[in-house]
């Protein structure tokens, strides 16, 4: 038993180890699309590029064919910007952030209590 119960706070810990790692890759994912954005903006590229669609549309009815994937990314991210998608998709993954870390903290204390309190034992 004392066995499984070990295997069980181990792998309790696993998950929550697990949870607090991805929530830290989210986060991180997060601060570099954000500071990808705010340098494109700073370096004008979000302005230039929608100077280069309205006149790619003038010319032609079929501009996303000629517009590399770069392009077509950048104007993607140019339209979330301006209707607020980018805005609450960004707030959603502050939400999530802050749940994961939430869950990798639940996590730990419910394995540490269960391990105190023998109830991995019973349980095994």
């Amino acid at each position: 038993n004392a066995h499984r119960n070990g295997e069980l706070q181990l792998q309790a810990s696993n998950m929550a180890s697990e949870v607090e790692r991805k929530a830290r890759d989210f986060q991180r994912l997060k601060e570099r699309a954000l500071k990808s954005l705010l340098s494109m903006k700073r370096a004008g590229e979000l302005e230039a590029l929608a100077g280069r669609m309205f006149r790619a549309e003038e010319a032609e009815e079929e501009e996303s064919s000629d517009l590399s994937a770069k392009e077509r990314a950048l104007r993607a991210l140019l339209e979330m910007k301006r209707s607020g998608e980018l805005e609450r998709l960004a707030q959603e993954m502050g939400d999530t952030q802050a749940r994961l870390v939430d869950k990798a903290v639940e996590l730990r204390k419910v394995a540490a209590d269960a391990g105190r309190s023998g109830e991995l034992e019973r349980i095994a």
